[in-house]
Formats: C-alpha cells, sequence, structure tokens
C-alpha cells in the first residue's frame, strides 16, 4: 500500500509540472529577474543578454555529483505555461553543499514553444498581458525524475504602456516656408522608463491625395517622404533634411519601440508604440498684390490692374466708394491671368476706393494697399456749345498778326438787322458781337474775337463804328478796332 502511494505520487508530479509544498527538499532555488525584464516567452527563448539568474544550492554534505533536470512555468491572468516534459531537459550537475549559478541563457531552450503546454503560439510570440507574470522554477533527479526543490518564484507586474501623444506642429496647422526650412516636431512619452530605454521613429508622408483620412495614409505599405530615429522626444526637421515640398499636405506620426537588450526590452507599448496621426501644410509665403492702377477712367467704368509675386494666387476685388465704409468683394475667376478687372456702372464725379484681396494655398489671405481713383463728369450742354465753339474758332484762326488773309468772293446784299450775339466774320476772325446798333447793312457797337498768337487762342475786346455788313453776316467794309485797356 504504501508503494503505490509513492508511485501516485511521482506520476502527479511528473504530469503537472508543480512543486509539492510542506516538505523539506534537499535542493534549494533562488531566482532573480533583473531589468530589462522580458516582455515576451519567445524574448526569452532566443536572448542573447542574461537577465534571469537561479542561484542553485545542494543542501548535502555529500561531495559527490548530482544529476538533476530544471522545468519552468509562466504564469499570467490569461495562461500558465509549463515545461511540456523533462526528457527534453539538459541534465544540470550539482556538487554537494556547493552553490551553481546558472542564467536564462543556460536554460533558454526551456522556453522553446515546442518545449512548453498550456500555450499557443499567439500567446508565445506576443507581449504578456498587463498583469503580475509569476516565473517559477522547480528540480528534479534526472534517473527518477523526482521532484528535489519545492517551486521558486520571481514576480514582475507587467505594463503595457500608450504610445506618445502628438504635441508640435498642431494638427491641421499651417507652416509658411520661410528661407531656410526650420520644422520642430515634438511628442509627448507617456511611458515610465529611464531615459535612453525608447527609441522614437519619426515617420512623414505626403498627402497626393489632400481629402484622404490621414489615418489611411499609414495603413497598408507605406511610401515614407521622410523615416528617421531619435532617442529624445523631439526633431529638428532642417535644410539638411530632404525639402518639404510648397503647397502640400503632409501627415505624420511616432513610434515608440524599446531598446533591444539582447532579447529584452525595458517596456511593452499598445498599438505598437504607433502614435496618432496627424496632418499638416507646408505653403509657400503668400505675398500681397501691389501696383495696384486704374486706366480707361470714364463717367461710369474704370479698368484696374494689379501685379504679383505668389504663384497659384487668386484674387478678389473689393472696392467702395470713399464715403463708405462697406466694402463689396467680387471673385475673380482663377483662370484670369491677366490680373485686370473692368468696373462698370459707378456714379460718375465719385471717388472710389479699391483694394486687391490674394488667396493662397492652406487658406492664406493678403491685401494690396488701396488704390483711389474720381470718374470723370459729363459736361451740360451749354458748356459743349462754348466748347465747341472755342474749338471751332480756334480751328479757323489761320492768320498771324500783321498778314493779310486771302478773301474769296463774298455775296453784296446788306444785312438787314444784327442781333447781340451773333458772329460776324471779318477775313480769318470770328468776332462775337454786343451792344449792336443799325441796320439795313450799316452796324456799330463792340465785340469779342479769339485770337491765335504763338500756339494759343487769346479773347481780345473789339469796336466797330459804321461797318458795312453782307447778308452773310461778312464784313464789306469798315475798320473793326482792338479795345487796349487803358492802363
Amino acid at each position: 500500500m504504501r508503494f503505490i502511494c509513492f508511485f501516485f505520487t511521482l506520476f502527479f508530479v511528473q504530469t503537472s509540472g508543480f512543486a509539492q509544498g510542506n516538505i523539506n527538499y534537499p535542493i534549494d532555488i533562488s531566482p532573480v529577474i533583473f531589468p530589462p525584464s522580458p516582455s515576451t516567452i519567445e524574448m526569452l527563448s532566443r536572448a542573447t543578454t542574461p537577465s534571469i539568474y537561479l542561484t542553485i544550492n545542494n543542501k548535502s554534505s555529500n561531495a559527490g555529483v548530482q544529476n538533476v533536470l530544471l522545468g519552468v512555468t509562466i504564469q499570467s491572468n490569461t495562461f500558465t505555461a509549463q515545461t511540456r516534459s523533462l526528457n527534453n531537459t539538459l541534465p544540470i550537475s550539482l556538487v554537494g553543499n556547493t552553490p551553481l549559478r546558472l542564467s536564462n541563457l543556460d536554460f533558454a531552450s526551456l522556453y522553446n514553444f515546442a518545449n512548453l503546454s498550456g500555450i499557443n503560439l499567439t500567446q508565445f510570440n506576443s507581449a504578456f498581458p498587463q498583469s503580475v507574470i509569476t516565473f517559477g522554477f522547480v528540480l528534479y533527479d534526472a534517473v527518477t525524475k523526482l521532484q528535489l526543490s519545492s517551486l521558486a518564484t520571481f514576480q514582475i507586474t507587467f505594463t503595457i504602456n500608450n504610445p506618445p501623444l502628438l504635441n508640435s506642429p498642431l494638427n491641421n496647422s499651417i507652416i509658411v516656408e520661410r528661407g531656410v526650412q526650420n520644422i520642430f516636431f515634438q511628442w509627448q512619452p507617456r511611458q515610465a522608463t529611464t531615459a535612453g530605454s525608447v527609441r522614437y521613429k519619426l515617420q512623414i508622408i505626403r498627402l497626393l491625395d489632400t481629402l484622404i483620412n490621414p489615418q489611411l495614409a499609414f495603413s497598408g505599405s507605406p511610401t515614407y517622404f521622410f523615416e528617421d530615429s531619435t532617442l529624445t522626444n523631439t526633431y529638428n526637421y532642417n535644410a539638411f533634411n530632404p525639402p518639404l515640398l510648397s503647397n502640400q499636405k503632409y501627415a505624420w506620426r511616432v513610434q515608440a519601440f524599446p531598446v533591444d537588450n539582447g532579447g529584452f526590452t525595458a517596456t511593452t507599448f499598445s498599438n505598437g508604440g504607433y502614435s496618432n496621426v496627424e496632418s499638416f501644410r507646408y505653403v509657400a509665403e503668400c505675398k500681397a498684390p501691389f501696383q495696384v492702377t486704374g486706366s480707361d477712367i470714364s463717367t461710369n467704368g474704370a479698368s484696374i490692374n494689379w501685379s504679383s509675386f505668389t504663384n497659384g494666387q487668386t484674387f478678389a476685388f473689393s472696392f467702395k466708394t470713399q464715403s463708405s465704409a462697406t466694402w463689396t468683394d467680387i471673385a475673380i475667376p482663377s483662370n484670369n491671368i491677366s490680373n485686370s478687372f473692368v468696373m462698370s456702372k459707378l456714379a460718375e464725379g465719385t471717388n472710389y476706393n479699391v483694394k486687391i484681396k490674394g488667396f493662397c494655398f492652406g487658406s492664406q489671405s493678403v491685401e494690396s494697399s488701396v488704390y483711389n481713383f474720381k470718374t470723370s463728369v459729363t459736361l451740360k450742354a451749354q458748356d459743349t456749345a462754348k466748347q465747341n465753339t472755342t474749338t471751332t474758332v480756334a480751328a479757323n484762326i489761320k492768320a498771324s498778326c500783321g498778314q493779310k488773309p486771302v478773301l474769296g468772293p463774298m455775296a453784296q446784299n446788306a444785312l438787314a438787322t444784327l442781333a447781340n450775339n451773333d458772329i460776324i466774320t471779318a477775313g480769318d476772325y470770328q468776332i462775337v458781337v454786343n451792344n449792336v446798333a443799325g441796320a439795313n447793312g450799316q452796324f456799330s457797337g463792340d465785340g469779342l474775337v479769339d485770337m491765335w498768337l504763338n500756339g494759343k487762342v487769346f479773347k481780345v475786346n473789339v469796336k466797330f463804328q459804321n461797318i458795312k455788313i453782307n447778308a452773310n453776316k461778312q464784313l464789306l467794309d469798315g475798320i473793326i478796332n482792338l479795345v487796349t485797356s487803358s492802363n
């Protein structure tokens, strides 16, 4: 009966892999894990840097050598993995009362997926769940498979950290191109680790489709415009980096990933360490339209012209009367390459203010300086008559002082009457008469004559006495005298 119970106990230990408690075993195991701690079982299987240390002490005073087998367990809140079979482990030789120190490099094969039970491949390759992870170690006799130590454990609290938050440049912001390229990228880390244990990768994509969700630009196998890494949470994108193209939209993100310490990492991030995705527009400087001028200004219209330094700039024409406080804007079609606008239906004799608004990529807008002009005034009928009379008189005056005009045949029949403001002709001169007296061809009075001298027209007062005028109001006989000033 005693033999049967002993056999049952051995079978339980072999199949379960758990050590029995409350037994004074001949061998002690003291485990310790130094940071950076393992974050996956897969990392333990391929580690090249020691992190787990076991101190094994054979309490026997016998100086002989004893071969033992090591079994391991890893327990989380979602799985318990343990050594599948002791036949896959390598024997360890112990000398009585002589401690032996091993690292995870000595028993890395125990963490191979094929040597573990109670876990699937996804759990093997993935980061530990956010929980307390218990690493266990137990020894068995290499021949009898009897348990020789209690289950020694070491616990670590495994935390999954959030990826960084993007700070600068602000999402959907506009960065104006000004001389030398200098853009400051900054993000906020959200993990509690020592400096230098996490590296950040800055990734930038140029968005050919500006209407696409920037997040989608990073799906699949994206083509990066720029990619670089740093140990700090800032990156100065300057003239030594590839030049950003003007009037383009860019998306960016940052990936945080732990520095590899020979298979162990200081921290693990959710979402693969990728931050949120944000975007910005890199635009050429929007310069104000200039040289605003007017031409063909009439009583009710004008043509306005301007110049521009900025490529791809669109415009709006803005105007008001000088006395008004309200501006009226008129959009200029983008195909207007002449930079001109014809105003119509204006009020005559009115002062107008005009300015040109310029619009550039990224909703930038600028304004020109204000240009002022005044529409012309329509001449009244009497002013037109005077102007036409003056023009006609000036055009008909061909004589010069002292030069006798060439006269053709003239009618000899007498003029019956002559009234004030009538015009008579004396040679090449036309005289507007006033204070007229007489009849039947004989007249006296005074008048006003336009005289041409040195290219200019002068108005001169005249007097006449008993001159003879024919029916065509032409001077037939008599003298018309200039009236000189008494001064």
